[in-house]
């Protein structure tokens, strides 16, 4: 794994709620404050590769049973636009 990539992985997996906000704001992606939070009480820590399909897809998964399926479209948006 490239520099690069790490500092992504390390971003996504310590990212607040507001930070994940302004990606979506910035990436054109809707998510409310309750879905931010949910989504990055998943994240943290885990130390998910979100380069790794396997990884990104289990995420993915977990976010879809927390949020909606629709939320989860919308973080792998986020996330392909991340890698």
């Amino acid at each position: 794994m490239n520099l690069i990539q790490m500092m992504v992985n390390k971003k996504v997996n310590n990212i607040t709620p507001q930070e994940l906000l302004n990606f979506s704001h910035q990436y054109q992606v809707t998510l409310s404050l309750d879905q931010a939070t949910k989504i990055t009480a998943l994240l943290r820590g885990q130390n998910i590769n979100i380069y790794d399909d396997f990884q990104r897809g289990q995420l993915l998964n977990r976010i879809a049973s927390v949020t909606s399926i629709q939320t989860a479209h919308q973080m792998n948006a986020i996330f392909q636009k991340l890698t």
